[in-house]
């Protein structure tokens, strides 16, 4: 049995190849893929900016857009895992005031429902993110309010299955109301606490890494410094795109980058960590990593369904590829760990050809123990194409897709 790596692209509703315009949601976010029986579901952003759910039922090979006459704005979206959802916060552009607003995609009919919560503040869709606590209130989290695009901290406001809450600021730290960009969020299940990470630029230039816990009370944690990426300084210092946390045995996990090293921030304990330290999880000092901040470098990570490994995918830029002197090759590795200190990398997948980085990896375990079952989305900066990409044992290494670009090892 050899291991095969499929890349599929997302075509756009119409199916024509060369109209592949379907692109992933901001990399802040997590779209994907969504397991429901035997069917994969995704969110993307097509034509005329509409959020368009898509659903594959041969594990990823080819992808069908459902429901497209019913979709809505693009907006922030998140999975319902209980009742089988997809739900999008987005803009409704056809009520006064455009107010935040709710929908769903029910995965059991593959429909959209109809509108609701059409009352919410009318915010700014830039950074931000869609969270559902376990007894239901959607917690919409975001930069600014759209009469104020100014004041970009971090707010909330959750929806109770009535009514609104009036917008709460998260990031009331920070001196200068400017300048400040919401990086993550991700809901600990045992304390259904909200953990933000975000960034602040100071007038030096300098970027400020922030954790923040919003507990269930409503009450805020104590701010946390993560790290600090001094201006024009000699490497790269930044938080990871897609998912950068996790949390895992009674730990919080943000994944962070530091010049050519992958590593995690550690807090402890998860609900409200009151100290962090960092553990290393690769070091790519063989990629075309460089010392003036242009790392390639990404990470992003998940844990196991049974929650006995966590995982951390995480890439590198390899050098040229062929004889085109701008295409590279693209390498995600996979990095697992059962007692967090201890990591074993292998390669996940090879062979992107790329005028630029990975950017914004979304992963979901899809198979035993998150092993060989990962399959994942991702995108290219410089490219307006929705990718997904899976590792699995295929017999022969033959190829499975015909809309794919595939290695074998």
């Amino acid at each position: 049995m050899a291991r095969f790596y499929i890349q599929v692209h997302i075509p756009d509703p119409d199916s024509t190849p060369s109209n592949k315009t379907i692109v992933v949601p901001p990399d802040d976010t997590h779209y994907g893929p969504w397991k429901v029986g035997e069917a994969l579901y995704t969110y993307g952003v097509g034509d005329a900016s509409l959020g368009l759910v898509f659903r594959s039922l041969n594990a990823g090979q080819t992808w069908e857009c459902m429901d497209e006459a019913n979709s809505v704005p693009w907006g922030f979206v998140c999975f319902d895992a209980v009742n089988q959802r997809i739900t999008v916060a987005y803009e409704a552009g056809d009520v006064a005031g455009f107010p935040l607003s709710l929908k769903d995609f029910a995965c059991s009919t593959n429909t959209w429902g109809a509108s609701y919560a059409r009352t919410g503040p009318a915010i700014f869709f830039g950074g931000g993110d869609l969270l559902i606590k376990a007894n239901g209130d959607k917690v919409v989290l975001f930069e600014s309010l759209l009469a104020s695009t100014t004041d970009t901290r971090i707010k909330y406001t959750i929806w109770n299955g009535s009514a609104w809450s009036a917008p709460q600021v998260i990031t009331d730290h920070t001196p200068d109301p400017e300048d400040i960009n919401f990086r993550g969020a991700a809901i600990e299940p045992a304390s259904q606490n909200i953990h933000c990470v975000y960034s602040y630029v100071e007038v030096s230039g300098n970027t400020l890494y922030y954790h923040r816990v919003l507990q269930t009370s409503g009450a805020l944690g104590p701010v946390t410094l993560l790290d600090t990426q001094v201006f024009n300084g000699p490497q790269r210092v930044d938080l990871g795109h897609g998912r950068p946390i996790s949390f895992f045995q009674n730990k919080v996990y943000i994944f962070a980058v530091r010049g050519e090293l992958c590593n995690a921030k550690v807090g402890t304990p998860a609900a409200l960590p009151t100290a962090f330290s960092e553990v290393a999880i690769a070091n790519h000092s063989a990629s075309s990593t460089d010392s003036a901040n242009n790392s390639t470098v990404d990470i992003t990570g998940l844990v196991s369904e049974d929650g006995s490994q966590l995982t951390a995918l995480h890439t590198s830029e390899d050098g040229e590829l062929g004889h085109d002197a701008f295409t590279y090759s693209m390498r995600i590795y996979r990095s697992v760990t059962s007692d967090g200190t201890t990591w074993s990398e292998s390669l996940f997948f090879d062979f992107w050809p790329s005028w630029d980085a990975v950017r914004g990896i979304s992963p979901a375990n899809l198979g035993t123990g998150g092993v060989d079952g990962i399959g994942a989305f991702a995108n290219f900066p410089r490219s307006a194409v929705m990718f997904y990409m899976r590792a699995c044992e295929c017999d022969g290494g033959a190829v499975i897709a015909a809309d794919n670009y595939g290695y074998t090892a």
